[in-house]
């Protein structure tokens, strides 16, 4: 397909979609009732009356399986042939992708495949670019853009039945398009497209990797069947032959090396389940030291997992382990469609269709932390009615960490009541009868012409521990803004550089850090404010006391203790030690340009009113938020300049390059031109210390339990003396809390926000 023209053709229907009117106003009205519990379990009742009619769930966007560019910027694709996305405003989207379609293939019948049995992941390489199956019923077709899903280009695959697509990994980024999966009437394939020079595609020839084997994708969890790592490509499947001596489905491994272009013996995993069955599909990862991560593909018997004994290596496994329930009784319900992900921290995430409570099909989740045992599962939704349910989910991460889980109800086996429930909630289906069952299990029982309905999309801020409905909040502060650049620096009376911050969102608090981090939350900052450029110096706090007259509280009352850093420990010094320390000798060096230090929270606030009343505009300390929002400038990742520590040194003060504080402004500033940012001195925050909910927030400020003392943020020259690695405490999201008023600390000091 011509770019040019498909680059044309794509604002033209961009133009379009925001002329009808898709976009709207600043997602801010709220989306489920107020006061509505939209936590897990979530439980329906008679007669299908789901999140819609019992929590108000009113989402801006429909609800599918999600994908994330390398911005973390969502995108949903729905079964009308639209593209969701949010615009730089947080405004939704919807970008046609049919036309490109038509425009490729002229004789296009108009199908596209989207619904319960199509893969309709969105898949972004390492360089941006954007990829999706579609089949018709004429083609199979791989689209490819460029330009972040506004135009596609078009290339026809080999006619299959069923085409999947390779999920990214967290660990493994690739500027190589992903691996399809292809099942055709010869077989089960992969094929592995190339990217050329000038951008556009190459498909390969498709590669069998067996004759006899199950491919779905399965229209509920969607897990990998083929993971591609450094030049290989591991494949999972199931077989149609039964394996001599055993009953199940027989389920194996094996690798494609791109290079040599061969394809290893297949290693057999084992079988699952009662019988071969096209259900039993597999699903895999690789962690992020290359254990290769396999689950047994199940209907109704527990998943088994199996770990790599060596990375990269499919010749030897683990012991087989129930990443279940195990079953008690004869005919009872259990585990089907493994939804499996691996997260950033090597955690194990499966969501599923489980039978295992009289019958009844609920959506659960189950995970499994690095070296540790499979945890009991969670219920996530509960249908109102037992026999058949299903939920056509599909589970997808973020850059975060975050877990999202689409979902929508799927009944067809009903009660002649239930079928009257159902045709008067959606009369206008016109739903029948298909074939009455005659069954010992279901008396006066019916299957339906029905369709799945009410998509919903549920969200983990805490890597799994709760699950809520995703509301629009949460995409909106996920996307990292875009061309980020020093704000707007200005001088006050008194010589502090302030430098403007604009109004924004961001995802505030880590799933890598300390526990009082989680849950991690969406924030929206809706004014631009301007800080301190560096923290307040010796001599801006000098002014202050030279203007009043001010004394310190550590000048004023007794100090009860010191920190003493060398020993690492709070210890009582002798009286006249306790005397002669304060802001102006804090025992350690200090000159003009030094952040000020050994003053408390109390002095820090006097010198904010008095610089208000000097200059006519308020000044104070940041909140929490904002001192986040600030130090990240933009970014995702622990530091502003990315997760490694090696830059670390360029950035900020801390134990491996300070033997005390240091003239401010001599490193490296953020992206939004702030200096020491991480490390120096944590800085005093407006806040209350206090525990995280994971509910967006707009302009947070906590005055929560006053026993706790005040946030301070951005550690300082003595860390990290503890913390899980070097620069633990600098990290953007870090907090710690100041609870003894009267210890002096010669590692504390504060930056200030004019609004």
């Amino acid at each position: 397909m011509n770019h040019k023209k498909a680059f044309i053709l794509g604002i033209l229907m961009t133009l379009i979609v925001l002329e009808r009117g898709f976009g709207g106003k600043v997602e801010s009205s709220q989306e489920y009732r107020k006061g509505a519990n939209i936590y897990t379990p979530i439980v329906h009742q008679k007669y299908f009356k789901g999140e819609r009619e019992l929590l108000g769930y009113n989402p801006k966007y429909t609800p599918n399986v999600i994908s994330f560019d390398a911005v973390n910027k969502p995108y949903i694709r729905t079964e009308e042939g639209f593209v969701q996305t949010l615009d730089e405003r947080g405004q939704w989207l919807r970008n046609d992708f049919k036309p490109f379609i038509k425009q490729s293939i002229p004789n296009w019948d108009g199908s596209y495949g989207t619904g319960a049995f199509a893969e309709e992941r969105i898949i972004f390489d390492a360089e941006g670019d954007a990829y999706m199956s579609v089949k018709s019923k004429q083609w199979m077709i791989l689209m490819h853009s460029r330009d972040h899903c506004k135009t596609w280009a078009v290339y026809r695959l080999p006619m299959g039945s069923h085409c999947g697509i390779e999920t990214e990994s967290p660990f493994f980024p690739s500027t190589e398009p992903p691996c399809l999966s292809l099942e055709m009437k010869e077989g089960y394939f992969i094929i592995l497209p190339k990217k050329q020079a000038d951008g556009t595609l190459i498909i390969s020839p498709p590669v069998l990797i067996s004759p006899n084997a199950f491919y779905g994708p399965l229209h509920s969890g969607g897990g990998n069947v083929t993971r591609t790592v450094k030049g290989v490509t591991y494949v999972v499947y199931a077989s149609s032959v039964p394996q001599k001596g055993e009953e199940g489905t027989p389920q194996f491994i094996t690798r494609y090396d791109h290079a040599s272009k061969a394809l290893s013996a297949p290693f057999y995993m084992g079988c699952n389940g009662t019988e071969v069955d096209g259900h039993n599909i597999p699903s895999m990862e690789v962690d992020s030291k290359g254990y290769l991560h396999v689950l047994l593909g199940s209907h109704h018997d527990p998943f088994v997992h199996f770990k790599s004994i060596k990375p990269y290596d499919i010749s030897g496994w683990s012991k087989p382990v129930l990443a279940g329930v195990q079953k008690t009784k004869m005919g009872e319900g259990s585990f089907t469609y493994s939804g499996l992900i691996i997260d950033k921290f090597d955690t194990l995430h499966v969501v599923s269709r489980w039978g295992g409570s009289g019958y009844k099909d609920l959506l659960v989740y189950s995970r499994k932390l690095e070296n540790q045992a499979w945890e009991p599962l969670k219920v996530l939704v509960e249908p109102f009615k037992t026999r058949y349910s299903v939920w056509y989910h599909k589970v997808s991460q973020d850059a975060y960490g975050r877990i999202f889980i689409s979902y929508k109800t799927y009944s067809s086996e009903l009660t002649k009541e239930e079928f009257a429930g159902y045709l008067n909630k959606w009369p206008e289906e016109k739903a029948s009868i298909k074939v009455p069952q005659e069954s010992e299990y279901y008396p006066n029982g019916i299957e339906a012409t029905v369709k799945p309905h009410d998509p919903c999309m549920l969200v983990s801020n805490d890597g799994g521990d709760s699950f809520r409905l995703t509301l629009t909040e949460d995409l909106q502060a996920g996307a990292m803004p875009q061309n980020v650049k020093p704000g707007e620096k200005k001088d006050n009376s008194i010589g502090m550089a302030l430098v403007k911050i604009p109004a924004g969102r961001f995802i505030m608090g880590s799933l890598d850090g300390a526990l009082d981090e989680k849950p991690v939350h969406a924030v929206s900052i809706t004014k631009p404010f301007y800080i301190g450029q560096n923290a307040v110096r010796v001599k801006d706090f000098a002014e202050f006391v030279k203007a009043t007259g001010y004394q310190t509280e550590f000048e004023l009352a007794p100090i009860k203790s010191i920190f003493t850093w060398m020993k690492g420990s709070f210890e009582n010094p002798a009286p006249e030690v306790k005397r002669a320390l304060s802001w102006r000798s804090p025992g350690i060096p200090q000159t003009d340009e030094h952040p000020v230090v050994a003053v408390t929270v109390k002095d820090a606030r006097a010198f904010c009113a008095w610089l208000s009343k000097k200059e006519g505009r308020t000044y104070r300390l940041p909140t929490e938020a904002e001192r986040e929002y600030a130090s990240r400038a933009g970014t995702i990742t622990r530091y502003s300049f990315g997760d490694s520590t090696e830059l670390l040194p360029k950035y900020g003060w801390y134990k491996s390059n300070a033997k005390g504080t240091q003239p401010v402004g001599n490193l490296l500033p953020n992206p939004f031109g702030l200096y020491d940012m991480q490390g120096n001195v944590w800085e005093y925050c407006e806040d209350i210390y206090g525990a995280y909910s994971d509910w967006p927030k707009t302009d947070p400020v906590a005055k929560v339990d006053p026993q706790y003392g005040p946030i301070i943020r951005g550690g300082s020259w003595i860390d990290d003396r503890f913390g899980s690695h070097t620069g633990f405490n600098l990290r953007s999201a870090c907090r710690y809390h100041v609870y003894y008023p009267l210890v002096i600390m010669d590692w504390v000091g504060f930056r200030v926000v004019m609004e």
